[in-house]
């Protein structure tokens, strides 16, 4: 009913629409369920107004060294140690990394993830740890 409102009741886009479904049905058998987590409410806020603390100063960092004459860049690679057991929080962890300036998650490893950063001088092992601990209490782990 959802795709016949959805495609304005033309016949036509059942052509796709079947076998989307079709093959969407056989993909969810034969995948593995995904497993189940619980997100921590309080950990959920913490870990959003530090994010948004994080952005808004690495975003001012970033932007510095884009229009200082000098450019103040010494960038690396630093491999970091992931504590977090959850494999969810890990991804999460890991993709939140990529999503503050200046630090791009280059590789996940088995216990370590890589991290490209734009100045080694800056305290990166620390704010990782900080990130690392909120993102386990929003999945209800404690390190």
């Amino acid at each position: 009913m959802v795709w016949w409102i959805l495609t304005g009741g033309a016949l036509s886009s059942w052509i796709i629409g079947v076998p989307a479904i079709v093959l969407s049905l056989m993909m969810s058998r034969i995948l593995p369920p995904l497993p189940s987590f619980h997100l921590n409410i309080r950990g959920a806020f913490h870990f959003l107004i530090f994010f948004i603390q994080q952005s808004i100063l690495s975003g001012f960092d970033v932007a510095k060294r884009v229009v200082h004459p000098d450019c103040p860049l010494d960038p690396c690679l630093i491999k970091y140690k992931i504590r977090i057991s959850n494999g969810s929080a890990r991804i999460v962890f890991t993709n939140t990394i990529s999503l503050l300036p200046g630090t791009l998650s280059v590789d996940l490893l088995d216990e370590d993830v890589l991290v490209h950063v734009l100045d080694k001088k800056d305290p990166i092992l620390d704010n990782l740890q900080v990130l690392e601990i909120k993102i386990a209490a929003l999945f209800g782990e404690n390190l």
